[in-house]
């Protein structure tokens, strides 16, 4: 499994979350909630994200055909 750069995606939020901090006790709640709701938020996404993996080759052609539609040759 290749890593994933997640602090290029938390960067912006924590720069943001510390401006506001420095700017009294309600902001820096604002921030705190803000930095924390972002990296679970970020971490839910990088969990329940499925994995995409590339086909290598081409499936094999099947050896039976089935007659599924009913229809007779």
């Amino acid at each position: 499994m290749k890593p994933r750069p997640v602090a290029i995606l938390l960067f912006p939020v924590v720069l943001i979350g510390s401006w506001l901090g420095r700017l009294g006790h309600i902001y820096s709640i604002i921030a705190e909630v803000l930095v924390v709701s972002a990296a679970v938020i970020l971490v839910l996404l990088l969990v329940v994200r499925p994995q995409v993996r590339l086909r290598k080759r081409p499936l094999p052609k099947p050896t039976i055909r089935l007659n599924i539609d009913g229809s007779s040759n």
